[in-house]
């Protein structure tokens, strides 16, 4: 059960969830009933480096989680940041919560892979390419789903590997060729990139190994994609 307490700060109406430090606004809905963001509890990763702990972000299975825990009413979001409504008034949360889990029962988790960069979002198709929403007919394709998130985990060191190792060419070739033209190799790699199912997507991770002046960027150093992460899907 979610403990919380209602408090007046700076004149202002919070609600103090009880383990969570940080004071949660006070919101109304179109119909002026008072609601707050509730803590994803079931995400604790000290390490995420784009949303911050507690969030619901890429996460929509905790979102359902929590309110078939009874934390939670209704699921909403703004622009793709996902949030967990409670209400205070209880005869419209509880209304609220009932339709919410009646509408999300049967649902199972799943994972995608997904291209993040400032704000833009590139999800993937099963047919492995991208999901646009200016195409029509692309829009209703099947997103590439994983039944595990090892097996999404797999799916994203694969196609990173293949664009670390032909960035790596790349660097190699400018420590022992410090005079030749850069173009003529930069060719040959993407000649080799687009042999794969997936060359969209490699592409771009493979111009993310490098910055401004093609020095190796900290994805490569740290052989970690900064802007490939799995979502939760249901």
């Amino acid at each position: 059960m979610l403990n919380f307490e209602i408090k007046i700060l700076d004149n202002k109406k919070y609600a103090l969830v009880e383990g969570y430090k940080r004071p949660r606004c006070i919101l109304k809905d179109f119909n002026d009933a008072e609601y707050f963001y509730v803590p994803n509890y079931y995400n604790t990763d000290k390490d995420e480096k784009v949303f911050s702990k507690y969030s619901f972000n890429r996460r929509i299975y905790d979102a359902v989680k929590v309110i078939m825990d009874g934390n939670g009413d209704v699921i909403s979001f703004t622009g793709q940041n996902i949030h967990v409504q409670y209400y205070l008034d209880r005869s419209v949360g509880d209304e609220y919560r009932k339709r919410t889990i009646e509408g999300f029962k049967n649902c199972t988790l799943k994972y995608e892979v997904v291209y993040e960069d400032n704000g833009n979002y590139i999800h993937i198709n099963e047919d492995n390419t991208p999901r646009l929403f200016t195409d029509n007919d692309n829009m209703y394709k099947q997103i590439l789903k994983f039944d595990t998130i090892e097996e999404a985990q797999e799916y994203l060191d694969n196609i990173f590997k293949i664009a670390y190792d032909n960035a790596t060419i790349i660097f190699d070739f400018q420590k022992e060729n410090p005079n030749r033209d850069l173009n003529e190799v930069l060719s040959i790699a993407e000649i080799e990139i687009k042999k794969h199912t997936l060359s969209f997507i490699i592409n771009m991770l493979f111009w993310d190994m490098f910055d401004n002046d093609m020095n190796p960027s900290n994805n490569y150093t740290n052989k970690q994609p900064s802007n490939l992460k799995i979502w939760q899907i249901i």
